[in-house]
């Protein structure tokens, strides 16, 4: 009776306790195994130096035995990196604007491949000018973008004003560019709405 009563929960917590015990073991990090590291000596250094004797002729030998007459020629400095600086005379020489390109309506505006053509003069004339227009500040900004950014501490205001006036220059010409696009496309809307207008009135 005695073992009947408690033989089953005996067991089980047996059996909770190896389980436990096995679980702990596996979740266990392993440690970390132990690295001997022996100090290395270094290798003693050779103290023998080639004398470096001066002639009676004016010249002298070398430490590698080598004879070499007269002194040595002193180095030269390398000049500091050119700067290219942006004058307000090149800012001016930038067109404000250009002449914007005239391209008259088609006579027959129910003539629809001739507007077709019309239209692609018309945006092929105005990429052109657009380019033209934006060609002398790109020329600029490559010079600019191209020069060494290792400047010496005297020559770098004169970097940075002239890439913040160019800046500033950039961002009027877009300002103009996005005028000029609205203005391209309102002129084709106007355009489609008259080729429409005068198909309905025929």
């Amino acid at each position: 009776m005695f073992i009947r009563k408690y033989y089953l929960p005996i067991l089980v917590f047996l059996l909770l306790i190896v389980g436990i015990g096995l679980y702990y073991l596996q979740t266990r990090p392993p440690k970390d195994p132990i690295v001997i590291i022996k100090p290395v000596e270094p290798l003693p250094k050779s103290e023998v130096k080639a004398p470096v004797e001066d002639t009676s002729q004016g010249g002298h030998f070398h430490a590698d035995g080598t004879w070499h007459e007269g002194p040595h020629e002193p180095v030269a400095e390398t000049p500091p990196a050119a700067v290219r600086s942006l004058s307000d005379a090149e800012l001016a020489e930038i067109p404000e604007d250009m002449p914007e390109p005239d391209i008259p309506l088609p006579t027959d505006l129910s003539d629809s491949q001739a507007l077709n053509r019309w239209k692609e003069k018309y945006i092929a004339e105005w990429q052109k000018y657009i380019h033209a227009l934006d060609l002398p500040i790109k020329r600029l900004t490559t010079e600019i973008d191209q020069m060494t950014v290792e400047l010496p501490p005297e020559n770098a205001p004169d970097f940075a004003a002239a890439k913040a006036k160019l800046l500033a220059k950039k961002r009027e010409r877009h300002k103009l560019g996005v005028e000029k696009n609205a203005r391209v496309h309102k002129s084709m809307a106007t355009t489609d709405k008259l080729f429409a207008d005068n198909i309905k009135s025929k």
